[in-house]
């Protein structure tokens, strides 16, 4: 490889690891209209922003599971219902996350019509309404919960779709009973401790 290409994938990275990273600094509201790589320019398309979206939410959860202690791996992004895998330090107890993030904050996140079927008390999901420069607003709520509570639109939608979904209020309400005492009431007690 010549000093030149060398200077050139330099100069790539560097582009883009600071358009990333001021892309994360806004909070994933996207504020960069291209990105340019090697004179080139990258459009984000709606589903650029939705993948870097659910990719954000994703590091997010990893960063609070790990600040608690866990050990956190993220899944390949093929893997149906899990985005981390999460274990406590002794490996004694396991847990598959699903993690779902939106960049404005709705009082519903999309689920995939498998919520029905998935229920086990070791998979958790992890909603998260993102809020700029604050901290996001998180819900961790059991699989069980979810599949219980979620709702199925008509699909008397513009494409005739159906739409499955779990409310905002049924993950307050769940966390409420709980008897948590986390004052954020955002329900990562369902891991229980990490040591």
């Amino acid at each position: 490889m010549t000093a030149s290409a060398v200077t050139s994938i330099g100069d790539r990275s560097r582009e883009l690891w600071t358009g990333l990273l001021y892309f994360t600094r806004t909070g994933c509201d996207i504020v960069l209209d291209n990105l340019h790589i090697a004179g080139e320019s990258f459009v984000p398309t709606t589903s650029h922003k939705n993948q870097l979206t659910g990719m954000l939410g994703v590091y997010l959860t990893a960063a609070e599971l790990t600040n608690k202690g866990f050990i956190v791996s993220p899944t390949s992004r093929s893997a149906a219902g899990a985005d981390l895998l999460v274990t406590d330090q002794k490996c004694q107890r396991a847990f598959s996350v699903q993690v779902k993030t939106q960049r404005r904050a709705q009082g519903f996140w999309l689920v995939g019509n498998q919520a029905h079927e998935i229920s086990s008390p070791t998979h958790i999901y992890v909603f998260i309404n993102l809020k700029g420069e604050n901290r996001p607003e998180y819900l961790v709520v059991p699989s069980s919960v979810v599949a219980e509570k979620m709702y199925v639109d008509d699909g008397k939608g513009k494409a005739g779709n159906k739409f499955h979904w779990f409310g905002r209020k049924a993950g307050k309400q769940f966390i409420a009973t709980q008897g948590w005492t986390d004052q954020r009431q955002e329900g990562w007690e369902i891991f229980g401790s990490s040591t």
